[in-house]
């Protein structure tokens, strides 16, 4: 398997409060065997649902890597996401990437989706393409 082949999924949210705060996680397949350092990745939400207010690592595949978040990338609003992170090890199995930090806007009864705009691991575009410098 190649880094391009990598799967990698977003859950949703499907039910909750205005006002309630959640944790999204993404998942990736097996990257035991891809040497993989770093991640890059931009996501997006309806923001008349919800706003993506950070990312949380700890017991995901990137807890203690050094990484960034921004949530005020113009033109886009919070419910667009840019994360970056990097580590001197790399990750060692398949399962939750990290989680995004969401607060409802609304009460909700139907899925809540994220759309991926991109997804890099190490230097190597997964998903979509890269439209926006990263800062």
């Amino acid at each position: 398997m190649e880094l391009k082949d990598t799967l990698i999924n977003i859950g949703q949210i499907t039910s909750g409060k205005a006002g309630e705060v959640v944790k999204v996680p993404v998942y990736v397949s097996d990257l035991s065997t891809l040497n993989v350092l770093a991640y890059e990745l931009g996501v997006k939400c309806d923001e008349t649902l919800a706003t993506i207010d950070n990312v949380d690592s700890v017991g995901t595949l990137t807890e203690g890597f050094m990484g960034a978040f921004n949530n005020h990338v113009k033109p886009y609003s919070s419910a667009f996401v840019l994360g970056v992170g990097a580590n001197a090890y790399p990750v060692k199995t398949g399962s939750v990437l990290l989680n995004f930090v969401v607060t409802l806007k609304v009460d909700v009864t139907s899925p809540v989706l994220f759309m991926p705009f991109y997804y890099m691991l190490n230097e190597t575009l997964v998903l979509g393409s890269k439209p926006l410098p990263v800062w």
